[in-house]
C-alpha cells in the first residue's frame, strides 16, 4: 500500500489541505473509518472570494431572470389587451358591412339615374334640400 505522502489528488475519496496549504496529507484516524467522507476543510481566501464572486453572480442573475420574467408578464398581459382590441375592431367592421354595402347599392342606383337624365333638375334639388324647398 502507497504511503499517505505518495497519494495524488485523484486516488483519494477526500482530501484534507496539509499545514503548508502546498500538500495533501493523510485524513485524520477517525476520518478513515467513517462511512461517509467528512467535508474539506478549506480556508484559502482565493477560494473564499471566488466562491463569493460565484454567489454575487448567481444573485445578480436570479435578479435578472425575475425582472425578465415580470417583463414578459407585462408584455403578455398588453398581447392579451391587443388581441381583445383586435377582436373587438373586427368586429365592429364585420357590422358596419351591411349598411356599406346598403348604401354602396343605393349610391349606384343613383348615379345610374342622374348620368341617365331620368331625373329632372327640380327631383335633384328637392333630394339635395330634404324640407322640399327649391331655391332658384
Amino acid at each position: 500500500m502507497l504511503g499517505c505522502h505518495e497519494l495524488d489528488r485523484g486516488s483519494w475519496p477526500w482530501l484534507y489541505r496539509g499545514p503548508d496549504r502546498g500538500t495533501y496529507s493523510c485524513p485524520p484516524p477517525e476520518a478513515q473509518h467513517d462511512q461517509e467522507a467528512p467535508t474539506p476543510n478549506f480556508h484559502d481566501d482565493k477560494l473564499d472570494k471566488f466562491l463569493k464572486a460565484i454567489a454575487a453572480t448567481c444573485q445578480d442573475l436570479h435578479s435578472r431572470v425575475d425582472t425578465v420574467t415580470a417583463e414578459v408578464g407585462l408584455l403578455l398581459d398588453d398581447q392579451k389587451k391587443l388581441s381583445t382590441r383586435v377582436t373587438s375592431t373586427a368586429s365592429e367592421l364585420k357590422d358596419l358591412r351591411p349598411p356599406l354595402k346598403k348604401l354602396e347599392g343605393q349610391v349606384q342606383f343613383l348615379t345610374k339615374k342622374v348620368v341617365s337624365g331620368s331625373w329632372s333638375t327640380e327631383q335633384r334639388m328637392q333630394r339635395a334640400d330634404p324640407s322640399g324647398a327649391t331655391s332658384k
